[in-house]
């Protein structure tokens, strides 16, 4: 019991943490509710007994595109705001559901889910999350609470992710149509991109950590100082 109200003390001292959280949980859905529901049916009717084969060629370029861009999307992130690569990491992991409906659930469909699949690798996202939305976390909660934080994004994205094969499954059943489960999971992307965009950092956060960022600087005048007082 003593573990539910120190949730909630995390969560009111860092409300924008949570949201990031929420982001986390809604990025490892649309990455991965389709793909069980969807994708794993569709590639088995369209490549056959070279199904296995073909996924995993396109899981191996996609972890070798992580290896070479999740780099430079952290200096990207580093140069322009945490904010605005978790926006590109959204629309790149976001892009294999939209091709499938725009090219449809066909062999031309797959394909353009295969090319949209291996450049979400640039995103470096596993099961877990992406660590540019980490990375965004860390500027939005106080620093004494980020490993909690953390512990809570991991948490969330698997809930996140139960929840999204849960209801995409129910809307199977319902309609027969894997359009409809591809529908929801762009409406998760859409409500995605929309939470990125109104998350703000908290100028209190804000001050602490360019107080941090300064405060080992302060030592070293000291001592300049001291110095300077004992010449003269």
């Amino acid at each position: 019991m003593a573990s539910k109200p120190g949730t909630l003390n995390l969560l009111r001292r860092n409300p924008a943490g949570g949201i990031v959280v929420l982001a986390c949980g809604l990025l490892v859905a649309i990455t991965y509710v389709p793909q069980t529901l969807v994708v794993a049916n569709l590639t088995a009717t369209v490549w056959g007994k070279d199904m296995t084969r073909n996924l995993g060629f396109l899981d191996m370029a996609r972890y070798v595109l992580a290896f070479f861009c999740t780099g430079p999307l952290g200096r990207f992130g580093d140069r322009y705001g945490s904010r605005a690569a978790t926006a590109i990491v959204a629309i790149l992991q976001s892009l294999p559901i939209f091709m499938l409906l725009i090219f449809g659930q066909s062999a031309l469909g797959i394909t353009a889910w295969s090319v949209a699949r291996v450049l979400s690798g640039a995103t470096g996202a596993t099961i877990s999350g992406a660590p540019a939305l980490f990375a965004f976390l860390h500027e939005v909660v106080l620093p004494g609470d980020y490993d909690a934080f953390m512990g809570l994004a991991f948490a969330g994205a698997v809930l996140c992710w139960m929840i999204g094969n849960f209801v995409g499954a129910a809307i199977l059943k319902q309609r027969h149509d894997s359009s409809a489960v591809l529908l929801f999971v762009a409406g998760l992307s859409i409500t995605l991109m929309g939470i990125i965009i109104t998350i703000r950092i908290p100028r209190k956060i804000s001050e602490e950590q360019e107080g941090a960022e300064a405060s080992p600087a302060e030592p070293k005048q000291s001592q300049q100082q001291q110095q300077q007082q004992q010449q003269q």
